[in-house]
């Protein structure tokens, strides 16, 4: 009953997999393209009166229908996805005594089988936790997660520095005056801005290593920074949704 919200986005997620056209769980980028594309074309003939020639029409509609061989290997990853939640959940009631290296394997096949970087990074990071569960690794939390720091370090300091260099260059490409140097206003704003954002994000995560090496925070606390970013988002989603309704009354209104 707990993990009940999982199910249900697990069950609507596996229907618009089978079901819904655009839905795969496997990028583009890995070569497991689950749609073609199929053009119609219907031609309309007419004649024209004043010069009594016939003129022909051709109207071409291309629509996106998915591959079969791809969509089943599509609902194979979300099988074995839910299949990994299953395992643990019994392992979390006792009910399996598996190891959890071993009981991550779904995870590890569909992993492996979309063959990109992020995916190999995935697996070692799971495999590392992994071990650490199953008290063979005597790492500390923070070695542990060494590869989601790297991530951090990217996202907290390198993201900052990029996204001030790439405006202070649009800045300079715009420039109209090559002799006056461009405002540090607004690329210094875009890194400030960036590196809150990067804060925000990974706040969980820096939430939850100090829990797992001091234990001193309670876990609702570690959450905090989700529901705060969930409420902010359905507040936006509420007021854009309000905003078109209202805009579309007025427009009736004025015709």
């Amino acid at each position: 009953m707990v993990l009940l919200p999982l199910w249900i986005f697990n069950a609507l997620w596996l229907y618009a997999t089978c079901f819904m056209k655009g839905i795969a769980p496997v990028d583009r980028e890995d070569h497991f393209d689950d749609s073609v594309d199929v053009t119609n074309v219907d031609v309309h003939t007419t004649t024209d009166t004043s010069t009594q020639t016939e003129v022909v029409e051709v109207d071409a509609t291309t629509t996106v229908e998915t591959k079969p061989e791809n969509r089943i290997f599509n609902v194979f990853v979300v099988l074995m996805y839910i299949l990994t939640e299953v395992f643990v959940c019994l392992k979390l009631e006792g009910s399996i005594t598996w190891h959890w290296v071993a009981l991550m394997t779904p995870y590890y096949l569909v992993a492996l089988m979309q063959g990109n970087c992020a995916a190999f990074a995935n697996v070692g990071q799971v495999v590392l936790i992994a071990t650490k569960l199953d008290g063979t690794l005597s790492w500390s939390w923070n070695g542990v997660f060494f590869p989601y720091w790297i991530g951090v370090v990217v996202g907290v300091v390198l993201a900052p520095l990029g996204v001030y260099a790439a405006t202070k260059y649009s800045m300079a490409q715009a420039s109209i005056d090559d002799e006056q140097p461009p405002s540090l206003f607004w690329p210094v704003v875009g890194a400030i801005s960036s590196f809150v954002l990067a804060v925000a994000t990974f706040s969980p995560f820096l939430l939850l290593m100090y829990k797992l090496n001091w234990g001193e925070l309670a876990t609702v606390v570690v959450f905090i920074p989700y529901f705060v970013v969930l409420t902010l988002v359905f507040l936006v989603v509420l007021v854009a949704g309000l905003t078109s309704l209202c805009r579309g009354v007025k427009e009736d209104n004025v015709v």
